[in-house]
């Protein structure tokens, strides 16, 4: 083994294998892959090109390791005794080739890619204030501050400090978690929705890297302020210096960084020093940190120093955190009207509820300090809303109004029984609906979509307006979704859908359909609550699910396109749907949306081009409506429903060498948009729906409609908890400017939505980032089946006249 040595061929075979791998994302990296995911297959194959021609290279150098290397090719190509290999690899080669120029030349519905610098070079100085700043010599001045007060008194410098640390957390939470998250790794619960994601401050590579001036620039000027190898602009990062002061951005970044325990870049090796000692500090102090210190570092923002969730994050939250003084908890898995297991609680703190902006805090904390926190939500002054049956014996445990306050959460142990259920079949969940008709459809309506039937407001136990669940979107299902066992998922789904219908959510109108006392007739029987388990997990097969980057792609149908929204031909066309997230980027934003999802489908002929747009919505908001009025939130204005499509105008999008696109609120001055809009109307006063056309020159400027062009044909329909809406208009963009839909090219589209039941209008609005759309071309079978055949022949035969002549320099 020691003379063991692999030769100079397979070296570079082996390198060139591995090098694939490492390319194409192939090897388990996990977290830490080098490239993209999916590495468009051009730039794969530019890579492979630069790695072999670097391989020949290195074994060219040397005339004798290039003797080495070159010993089994020849061998191959004269050897008698080779010539099975010889013709294996004339046929193979060859194909190979064709193969890959086949994969090249065919057309690709493959996203373009978008070359950007994550964090471009700043500029020499940054306009914000009023003022100018020099950004080479800027200073955060919060923590030279709270230095220079350590240096003459360090107890007043770490009040100082922590001031400032409050301060900056208190305007994170109520402006920057909604993307950047609770836990601070850009993972907040609108942050899916954008692209590029929020930016994970968490992340040891990335943020200690930075100067403060750096974090300071990005912040204050945010998306519109990249410079242009920061396009394509897609940043959805707002401008705080128009909402925040220049004093709450600094304190923000001493938050971040006192967050995360690490440091920023400081030239200054004597402040750098300082600031590491603070940093050190920090570190031991939160070392052991756990119980009530550790709830207030990481849950009072939220639930409030007295658990009653009126934290400062709480006001512009849906849903609300949880109030524990009530000690009503949604979800556990104790029967009837107990209180929650340990097990809940922690389930609940570890994993966190999807769709909220209650993390889960596993990825931070240990169990062992998610168990501490379990002493101090039952320590707090609770208000029990079902005393045990022995409570009126012990005077002390009710107040001056007669609420039960001691309660022991830790002999609650019974678990809710899962007997009986019912095995998943098409006949089960044709029972299932059955039953959901007669027992859910009041409240989440007769598809699922959580559109009242009943003409009942709906209220939470705190007097907050509440929306049943539409159970046609898992992805918002908070903690009924199995999170253990994911090769079991339908199983343990369905269960926990079980348990949620015979327990009910306590706090809120979803009562318990199991009886509560013992021997008292169940609301729903055993075997109908397994049969609408089972039909409520249907459910989730009733809309396509959201996907990550998406294309929008269209499908091309011969005669005209449809004029109404039950044509057959909408089901064929492919349906892809994208997370609508709130306008949380400009004034005047919006924080509470319900509707976060938008499904398109594209279809297109040879002069035009037609969008169906699927909103599911729970209320028909026309003003004026007397069904839907008797549902209005009367702290809320109701507005006409809309929705919008917007694309660049045609001299706004450069597709190569760089992408570039507008900023997709609107464009601006140099990169303007059109807007496909559609308002639903309204009863009184008297309005019909209607299509316009909108032109859009940045966020600052108005929308201004477009007069004279009734090129737009629009309708829509609302049904079942659904919105539909019909837009149809000629492929080419004409005289106007706009953009034209040809096959075969990526065009910018980005979509938007307005609850008006929830008060949305103006700027306050759902919306998505730009996505992609593509008209596939229609297939060249000559440059698409003939260039890699011819190819492959030209191999084939290059390679026959190769293994001729050298074998006629064997003979001589």
């Amino acid at each position: 083994m020691k003379n063991f040595k692999i030769p100079a061929f397979w070296q570079a075979v082996v390198v060139t294998i591995l090098a694939y791998l490492v390319f194409d994302n192939k090897l388990p990296w996990g977290e830490y892959a080098l490239f993209p995911p999916v590495m468009p297959k051009t730039l794969l194959v530019q890579y492979m090109i630069i790695t072999i021609i670097g391989v020949l290279l290195y074994f060219a150098f040397d005339d004798e390791r290039w003797a080495e290397f070159k010993a089994p090719i020849l061998a191959t190509l004269r050897e008698d005794n080779r010539a099975a290999v010889r013709w294996g690899l004339l046929i193979v080669i060859p194909a190979i080739v064709g193969y890959t120029t086949y994969g090249l030349v065919k057309p690709s519905l493959e996203a373009p890619v978008e070359l950007r610098q994550v964090h471009p070079a700043p500029p020499a100085s940054v306009k914000a204030y009023n003022k100018s700043f020099d950004l080479a010599t800027l200073e955060n001045p919060v923590r030279q501050e709270i230095l220079a007060t350590m240096q003459k008194d360090k107890k007043a410098g770490w009040e100082k400090y922590s001031a400032a640390v409050m301060a900056g957390r208190d305007v994170y939470y109520q402006n920057c978690f909604y993307c950047h998250g609770d836990l601070l790794d850009g993972q907040g619960h609108y942050g899916h929705g954008f692209n590029p994601q929020p930016i994970n401050f968490m992340d040891p590579t990335i943020i200690p890297q930075l100067q403060e001036s750096f974090l300071f620039w990005r912040i204050a000027t945010g998306g519109p302020g990249l410079p242009k190898e920061g396009t394509p602009w897609n940043s959805a990062m707002p401008v705080w210096h128009e909402m925040l002061s220049e004093n709450d951005i600094w304190n923000v970044i001493t938050f971040i960084f006192d967050y995360n325990e690490q440091v920023p870049r400081i030239w200054d090796p004597q402040v750098s020093k300082a600031v590491t000692g603070i940093k050190d500090e920090v570190l031991a102090r939160r070392k052991q940190m756990s119980g009530k210190d550790l709830y207030k570092l990481r849950c009072e923002v939220c639930h409030g120093e007295q658990g009653t969730g009126d934290g400062v994050a709480a006001e512009l939250m849906y849903p609300k955190p949880r109030d524990f003084s009530f000690a009503l908890f949604k979800y556990k898995s104790s029967p009837g009207t107990q209180l929650p297991r340990d097990e809940d609680l922690f389930d609940t703190i570890k994993f966190g509820l999807p769709g909220t902006g209650m993390p889960g805090w596993g990825s931070i904390m240990t169990d062992e300090q998610i168990k501490s926190l379990l002493p101090v939500i039952k320590s707090f002054d609770i208000t029990v809303a079902w005393p045990p049956e022995d409570a009126d014996e012990d005077e002390d445990a009710f107040d001056d109004d007669g609420r039960y306050k001691k309660t022991d959460f830790r002999s609650i142990t019974d678990i809710e029984p899962l007997d009986g259920q019912v095995a998943y079949s098409e006949e089960s969940v044709a029972k299932g609906k059955e039953a959901f008709l007669k027992s859910c459809k009041e409240c989440h309506g007769a598809e699922g979509r959580g559109n009242i039937e009943s003409g009942k407001k709906l209220e939470d136990d705190w007097g907050g307006r509440i929306w049943p669940r539409d159970l046609t979107k898992p992805w918002t299902w908070r903690a009924t979704q199995s999170r253990k066992v994911p090769e079991k998922e339908r199983d343990a789904t369905i269960k926990s859908i079980y348990s949620r219908l015979s327990i009910g959510i306590p706090g809120t109108p979803m009562p318990a359909h199991r009886a509560v006392e013992e021997g008292n007739k169940d609301p729903v029987s055993l075997e109908d609550r397994w049969h609408i388990a089972n039909y409520v997990y249907s459910l989730r097969s009733a809309t396509v699910q959201p996907q990550d980057g998406p294309v929008v792609s269209g499908m091309k149908i011969e005669g005209g396109l449809p004029a109404a929204l039950d044509d057959e031909r909408w089901t064929k066309a492919p349906a892809v749907t994208l997370h609508l997230v709130p306008n949380i980027i400009k004034e005047e934003r919006l924080f509470t949306p319900l509707n976060d999802a938008v499904t398109v489908r594209t279809l297109y002929n040879k002069s035009e081009i037609a969008f169906l747009l699927e909103v599911a919505d729970r209320t028909k908001s026309l003003p004026g409506d007397k069904y839907f009025t008797s549902l209005q939130d009367e702290n809320k204005k109701m507005y006409p429903d809309a929705v919008a499509i917007q694309f660049p105008k045609q001299d706004a999008y450069v597709s190569s060498p760089v992408v570039e696109k507008p900023l997709y609120r609107h464009g601006d001055a140099k990169h303007k948009t059109t807007i496909w809009y559609w308002n639903a109307g309204s009863v009184e006063p008297k309005k019909d729906a209607a299509g316009m056309l909108l032109e859009g020159s940045g966020p600052d400027k108005k929308l201004t409609p477009r007069a004279n062009d009734t090129s737009l044909a629009s309708m829509g329909e609302w049904k079942d908890g659904k919105w539909r809406v019909l837009m149809k208009r000629p492929r080419n963009g004409g005289a106007s400017g706009d953009i034209s839909f040809e096959e075969g090219q990526f065009i910018p589209i980005s979509f938007a939505n307005w609850d008006g039941s929830n008060g949305e209008v103006g700027a306050k609005h759902t919306l998505t980032t730009w996505y992609w759309l593509v008209l596939p071309p229609e297939l060249d079978v000559m440059k698409v089946y003939g260039i890699p055949l011819g190819i492959a022949i030209l191999v084939f035969l290059a390679g026959l006249l190769l293994v001729n002549s050298q074998r006629r320099k064997e003979r001589l």
